[in-house]
C-alpha cells in the first residue's frame, strides 16, 4: 500500500504511468503495451513460465524519463483470466477469486513461479503494442512516432490524464526497440516472438 501510494504521489515528478505489463531477461525489459484484454498478463505469464523472464509488472509501469530513462513497478502478482488454464495445464485446477471489479481471476504469486526480479525497476527497455487477432501471430518493428499513435488513441480512464506525457515515454521506450505484436488465439503462439524481441533488446543493450 505505502509503494502504490509513493508511486502515485511520484506521478507528478516523472513517474508517469503507462498500460502495460514488462517482462525482463537479463538487462532487457520489455512493455507489453494495450488495452484491457489485450493479453498483457496471459502473455506475462507465459514468457515467465517457458522463457524464464522474471516480471517487473502486469498491469501498470511507471516510467521515469529524466535524468536517465528508466522504468519502475510493483511486481507481486499476476491475475490472469479464469480460462488460462485452457493454455495453460498447471493452472487448470486453480480457483478463479473474485476481483474488486466484478472479474474472476486466477491470482498466481510471482515468488510461486520463480519470476520476481531482483530489483522493482530497470533502465534498458523497448516496447510492443498488442493486437488481438484471428490468424498466425506476428511481430513487425514499428517507428517510435506510430508506437506513440497507437497507446494514446484511446486511452483509459486514469492513464487518459497523462496523454501528452505517455506519448513523450512511448517514443523514448521505442527508440530502443517498437514492434506491433498481433497474437493469435492461442498465447504460446507468441512467446517466440516475445523472446525474439528480447533477444534484439539484449543486444542492443550489450
Amino acid at each position: 500500500m505505502l509503494e502504490a501510494c509513493t508511486l502515485f504521489i511520484l506521478t507528478r515528478l516523472d513517474r508517469i504511468p503507462v498500460h502495460a505489463a514488462v517482462v525482463t531477461r537479463g538487462e532487457a525489459a520489455l512493455l507489453l503495451a494495450g488495452p484491457s484484454g489485450a493479453g498483457k498478463t496471459t502473455l506475462a505469464y507465459g514468457a515467465a513460465t517457458r522463457l524464464g523472464c522474471r516480471v517487473l509488472a502486469e498491469d501498470v509501469v511507471y516510467v521515469q524519463l529524466r535524468p536517465p530513462l528508466r522504468i519502475w513497478g510493483l511486481p507481486g502478482f499476476l491475475h490472469l483470466p479464469a480460462g488460462a488454464g485452457a493454455h495453460f495445464p498447471e493452472l487448470a485446477a486453480e480457483p478463479p477469486s473474485l476481483m474488486a471489479n466484478g472479474k474472476e481471476k486466477i491470482a498466481v504469486a510471482l515468488a510461486r513461479i520463480g519470476a520476481l526480479p531482483a530489483r522493482p525497476s530497470a533502465s534498458r527497455a523497448g516496447i510492443c503494442v498488442l493486437e488481438r487477432g484471428t490468424g498466425r501471430a506476428s511481430l513487425e518493428p514499428v517507428a517510435p512516432d506510430r508506437i506513440a499513435a497507437a497507446l494514446t488513441a484511446a486511452l483509459e480512464p486514469g492513464f487518459d490524464l497523462f496523454a501528452s506525457d505517455i506519448d513523450e515515454c512511448s517514443r523514448a521506450l521505442a527508440a530502443r526497440g517498437g514492434w506491433r505484436l498481433r497474437t493469435s488465439g492461442r498465447p504460446g503462439d507468441a512467446l517466440p516472438l516475445v523472446d525474439e524481441a528480447l533477444n534484439v533488446l539484449d543486444i542492443r543493450t550489450r
